[in-house]
């Protein structure tokens, strides 16, 4: 989650700095073709939508992080990666418990079938 964060944020910072670029350079765009200034202005709302959905994306992931650890009652501090390794864990374990009982019960079988 952190990575994501992080990786938003600088798209956020990036965007700034090419925003920030495109108004000093914007008057020379417009002298020299109008079409390039077009260009830019519109690759600049491309990316403002991008980021801004990119933005949204992580809000949500970041609710949805929240309202699991709630409703598993864990820590809100507990890292996602931690919170998903336990899961692992735990689903691993239940396969392999849930698969011995089933051999079990199979050999159980064979043997009754071998004693009729």
């Amino acid at each position: 989650m952190s990575e994501v964060a992080d990786e938003a944020g600088r798209f956020i910072g990036s965007l700034a700095a090419v925003k920030d670029e495109l108004s000093v350079d914007e008057l020379s765009f417009h002298s020299r073709a109008s079409r390039s200034a077009s260009a830019a202005a519109a690759a600049d709302g491309g990316a403002d939508r991008l980021v801004e959905a990119l933005c949204d994306e992580l809000k949500a992931m970041q609710a949805a992080l929240v309202a699991t650890h709630a409703f598993f009652a864990e820590e809100a501090k507990t890292s996602m990666e931690a919170f998903f390794s336990r899961w692992a864990t735990f689903a691993g374990q239940l396969e392999a418990a849930l698969a011995h009982e089933t051999e079990g019960k199979h050999l159980e079988g064979s043997k009754r079938a071998r004693r009729a």
